[in-house]
């Protein structure tokens, strides 16, 4: 049986694409982003993040758009970033 942490990885990894982040805003194209989740509804960014890094989690289509887009970090874990980026690519932010 896995311990807590790592079945928290393990999740983390199937929902977002990946994890831990690679870098402090770690973009990633996931065709998770593109299906509907356990609730039914489609959320085309979703992102988690830690004091130390964060995972943005995109549609494969425009990962490298959003990834290109200029982060400056305005928190510690970077995540009002997916907000400009949602609001940039025309994705319905809730």
């Amino acid at each position: 049986m896995l311990d807590p942490a790592e079945r928290l990885r393990q999740h983390l990894r199937t929902w977002l694409g990946r994890w831990p982040a690679a870098r402090q805003m770690d973009v990633v194209g996931s065709v998770a982003r593109t299906r509907p989740g356990w609730d039914g509804h489609v959320f085309q960014i979703l992102g988690v993040g830690s004091p130390d890094h964060a995972v943005l989690s995109v549609p494969p289509t425009v990962r490298l758009l959003v990834a290109a887009a200029p982060y400056t970090p305005r928190s510690s874990n970077g995540l009002s970033h997916a907000w400009k980026i949602g609001r940039t690519a025309s994705f319905p932010c809730r």
